[in-house]
C-alpha cells in the first residue's frame, strides 16, 4: 500500500482513465477457472451492477459483497479477503 500511495497523482489519474476506457467483458465468457468476485459494499468504482454483470457472464462465478468496505477491499480488510479466498487451496 505504501508503494501505491507514493505514486504521483498524475500516474494515478492516468491509470484510472485507462481502466475506464478498457472493457474486458468480451473475455468473461472464456474464463473457465473457479472465479470469486469480491466487492466492497461501498465501492464506487466497480459498481454492484457491473460486478453482477461479470458474475452472470462467467460460468459458475460467485459474487461476495463485503459490508463496510470500498474498492480496495484487499487493503482495507486483508484478513476477511484471506478467509474468503480459501477456495483457491482446492479440496
Amino acid at each position: 500500500m505504501r508503494e501505491s500511495a507514493a505514486l504521483p497523482a498524475r500516474i494515478w489519474h492516468s491509470i484510472y482513465y485507462e481502466q475506464l476506457a478498457y472493457d474486458p467483458s468480451p473475455l468473461f465468457q472464456d474464463i473457465s477457472a473457479a472465479t470469486l468476485i469480491l466487492r466492497g459494499e461501498k465501492d464506487t468504482i466497480a459498481t454492484e451492477a457491473h460486478q453482477a454483470q461479470m458474475k452472470d457472464a462467467i460460468d459458475g462465478a460467485e459474487l461476495i459483497s463485503v459490508p463496510g468496505h470500498g474498492h480496495n477491499i484487499h487493503w482495507e480488510a486483508p484478513a476477511k479477503v484471506a478467509h474468503l479466498i480459501t477456495f483457491l487451496e482446492g479440496p
